[in-house]
């Protein structure tokens, strides 16, 4: 659930290689009718050696699920709580604007959140961080718009 296997990236990159420029148009114009950028989960809390950390599922105020991780401050549980909203179009793990297209077409960079998430717990705090609705691994809903939050 946290992110894509090794073995699925590896075998789409070949498949892009593989791809005439033609059929990859054709396959880029028909994913964007379907189907909003959508973020992945490029990097997890074990990427910095974050440990006691888990998945979670959030049911939304109309029942649409958010996927999310709860990251304990390190040396274990604090009473500081910190919930992380990530900006559009990313996800809870940044935006993987590096690992090339379709992300790169918006901005060939990578925002790392989980580094932060890393300093954070460091310092004592405990992390929630979540995907809003139509970005990272949470669910579909409102046609693909997004409330930026309103309806999380």
């Amino acid at each position: 659930m946290s992110r894509m296997p090794r073995e699925r990236m590896d075998k789409a990159l070949e498949q892009l290689k593989a791809i005439s420029d033609e059929d990859h148009a054709k396959v880029k114009f028909l994913a964007n009718i379907v189907r909003p950028l959508r973020s992945v989960l490029f990097k997890t809390p074990d990427d910095y050696g974050m440990t006691g950390w888990h998945d979670l599922v959030i049911p939304s105020d109309d029942g649409t699920p958010l996927e999310a991780w709860y990251i304990p401050a390190k040396g274990g549980e604090s009473d500081k709580l910190i919930i992380f909203n990530h900006a559009l179009p990313m996800c809870r793990a940044g935006f993987p604007g590096h690992l090339g297209e379709p992300w790169s077409a918006y901005d060939a960079v990578e925002i790392d959140f989980v580094l932060q998430y890393k300093h954070l717990t460091d310092a004592g705090y405990n992390v929630l961080t979540y995907d809003i609705r139509n970005h990272g691994n949470s669910a579909a809903a409102n046609g693909g718009l997004s409330g930026i939050g309103q309806w999380e």
